[in-house]
């Protein structure tokens, strides 16, 4: 149980930090659009260009690491499901328990 909750405490740190760098590379993305409407000579165009296709270099490996998260969360979502047991299984495995030590030899009931 503790190893669940910490792989799904994981996946939520994940996507948080993917969450806040694809904030990040549109901020800067932006910025960078902005500034290059302010300064017009060809020299800091192409960098904006250069710099624009970086970041969307950036931003597509970033949609594929999210990408590979989901997957990886659909995973581990699933294993964990095939893992748990609802409460009637519980009650049925405590139910059968309790009627296989009532008819052991070596038990002692007071």
């Amino acid at each position: 149980q503790e190893s669940i909750r910490q792989k799904k405490l994981e996946l939520d740190q994940e996507k948080l930090e993917l969450q806040r760098l694809k904030t990040k590379v549109l901020k800067e993305q932006w910025l960078l659009q902005d500034s290059a409407s302010h300064n017009a000579p060809n020299s800091t165009q192409a960098h904006s260009v250069l710099c624009d296709q970086q970041i969307e270099m950036e931003l597509d490996y970033l949609e594929r690491e999210e990408s590979m998260i989901s997957v990886n969360e659909s995973f581990i979502l699933n294993r964990l499901r095939t893992v748990e047991k609802s409460p009637e299984d519980i009650i049925k495995v405590d139910v059968y328990l309790e009627g296989s030590l009532l008819k052991s030899p070596h038990t002692s009931l007071m």
